[in-house]
């Protein structure tokens, strides 16, 4: 007889993950198996056929891409759990080692215990578009390093070969973006995403790419899990009579500091987020406290756009 699965812990490594395996049984225990990375595909479909109802894993650097695609292959529910939710779980649990096979244990029960939101599996497409924007990302950080080594060089010689290397960086990124909006139009979906995203003011290819790439959420959550998703909540720090500052932390920074640049664009032109904004720094916010709020409302108005299907237009508020 088949035994029907509950949880799927994986801990992911360079070579293979460690498998653990929860059955809805009372008193049953874990079964500990390992799986090479070239065997994930099998694995999924057997879980899928054994009944699992939930894969439970982390971000492990790229590393969880073969996992990610063989489950969405598969068609089976997944949790990409925050790592640093896990081990806190796993100190509560009065679990203080730490190896493979007890970190893949500890996520099933996490999945289990907390029962934690199933994670949007990216398309082969949607994968591609996180690869070219990895790429960007690192050719800029590059040119960033050569224009640094720039302002340190006296020699002539080696400030041509800065320059050409500069340039020829520079050429790389414009192809790269060029590549991007190749990859976003050959995907009907993502056009038209990008197309609701790209109608609000301050939204630029690049932060709507992001969004396609880095925030699979959007449209299908609520307005406050939108923004704690993208590290725009802020999270109270009060006890007894204390009553601290409220900050925003968490989240994905990456996404933050691109709508961050979204944001000070759209404050700079007349219209509802300016008015917003200024009417925030009447009232006495700080700059950085109003701008962020900016943020907040648009990541809010995107998400509602996304969810009806519609453009932005002024009744949207920003």
């Amino acid at each position: 007889m088949t035994l029907t699965l509950s949880i799927a812990g994986c801990d992911i490594s360079r070579a293979h993950i460690d498998l653990c395996l929860l059955d809805d049984t009372p008193g049953s225990r874990p079964r500990h198996r390992q799986v090479p990375n070239d065997r994930l595909e099998a694995m999924a479909q057997e879980l899928k056929r054994q009944g699992c109802r939930l894969v439970v894993f982390e971000a492990s650097g790229g590393y969880e891409r073969p996992l990610r695609q063989a489950l969405a292959a598969a068609g089976l529910p997944a949790a990409m759990v925050n790592p640093r939710h896990v081990r806190a779980f796993a100190r509560a649990s009065g679990l203080l080692a730490k190896t493979d096979r007890l970190d893949a244990a500890v996520l099933a029960r996490y999945g289990q215990r907390m029962d934690p939101d199933l994670t949007p599996l990216p398309g082969r497409e949607q994968e591609k578009l996180r690869d070219l924007l990895r790429r960007r990302d690192q050719l800029i950080t590059m040119r960033i390093s050569e224009k640094q080594n720039l302002a340190k060089a006296h020699d002539a010689e080696i400030r041509a070969d800065i320059t050409a290397m500069t340039d020829t960086l520079t050429q790389a990124i414009r192809d790269m973006q060029d590549r991007i909006r190749h990859c976003i139009r050959a995907s009907a979906e993502m056009a038209a995403q990008a197309g609701m995203l790209r109608s609000m003011p301050g939204i630029g290819p690049v932060l709507a790419a992001m969004m396609i790439a880095r925030l699979p959420e959007l449209g299908q959550l609520n307005r406050r899990q939108i923004a704690a998703l993208a590290g725009l909540a802020p999270h109270a720090c009060e006890s007894g009579a204390f009553k601290g500052q409220r900050h925003i932390w968490g989240g994905r920074a990456d996404l933050r500091s691109a709508l961050y640049m979204g944001a000070v664009a759209v404050i700079r032109r007349p219209g509802p987020s300016k008015a917003f904004y200024d009417h925030l720094k009447a009232q006495g916010k700080p700059s950085k406290v109003a701008l962020i709020a900016v943020m907040r409302k648009m990541i809010i108005t995107l998400n509602a756009m996304i969810k009806t299907k519609t453009h932005f237009s002024t009744q949207h508020g920003c």
